[in-house]
């Protein structure tokens, strides 16, 4: 409480979690092991970040929408998946 969370602290943190690299992260594959964690780390970022969805794409290198697009994917995905629920609190 109190800090300013970055979206470097929140990609180092589901980086470790779901143990890919950074750079794979920020990076344009789009396998499963790559997507889910790269949308956790947009949710997170949307979450805890009080920035504009342009601002946190451009921190991620993807548009405004592919954000937007992550959020709701990972809303919709945490309300059935414990696993992924758990994960997320890990990263938190």
């Amino acid at each position: 409480p109190g800090q300013k969370i970055s979206v470097e602290q929140i990609l180092k943190s589901v980086a470790a979690v779901f143990q890919v690299r950074v750079s794979d992260i920020k990076g344009t594959a789009r396998t499963k092991e790559i997507a889910l964690p790269r949308q956790v780390a947009m949710y997170l970022a949307w979450k805890w970040i009080n920035e504009s969805l342009q601002m946190l794409g451009i921190s991620f290198g993807k548009t405004h929408s592919t954000i937007l697009h992550a959020c709701k994917t990972i809303e919709k995905k945490i309300v059935d998946d414990e696993t992924l629920r758990r994960q997320i609190s890990m990263v938190e």
